[in-house]
């Protein structure tokens, strides 16, 4: 157990939300982990594309803000950059392939358009606003 008692710590430390790009990511995962329970059961598709921006939330959490730092070479800062593509196209994609039946799926295309405007609010601001998306100090 004092082996892993570090480990954790630094998880948590580089999961804490500390700029508002930080909660925007939050925000698009849990606002796709709810868009998937509220899709029909036959909507495969859009569920695996908002299952891959949650993914993409949890990389950008952990290591796509350091990866795309300025002096990281080309190998780092090419999947950051696709990812964060990724979280405001797949969205997109999922809102266009939602099959709506009944109760069940209607909300499904609203909120997946609504994460993929926060997706590309936060690509948006990567590029934008200096030191919304970025390294968090190392405490």
């Amino acid at each position: 157990m004092d082996q892993v008692q570090p480990l954790l710590d630094g998880f948590l430390q580089t999961v804490k939300p500390e700029t508002i790009a930080d909660f925007m990511c939050y925000i698009i995962f849990f606002l796709a982990l709810i868009t998937t329970m509220t899709l029909p059961d036959d909507n495969a598709q859009s569920t695996n594309l908002l299952y891959a921006t949650m993914l993409g939330a949890i990389f950008e959490l952990t290591v796509g803000q350091e990866w795309a730092n300025v002096n990281q070479p080309l190998e780092h800062a090419l999947p950051a950059f696709i990812i964060r593509v990724g979280l405001f196209l797949l969205p997109f994609i999922a809102a266009g392939s939602v099959r709506v039946k009944g109760k069940k799926g209607r909300y499904g295309l609203p909120l997946a358009v609504v994460i993929g405007i926060l997706g590309l609010l936060y690509f948006i601001a990567s590029f934008v606003v200096p030191g919304a998306v970025g390294l968090k100090p190392i405490a």
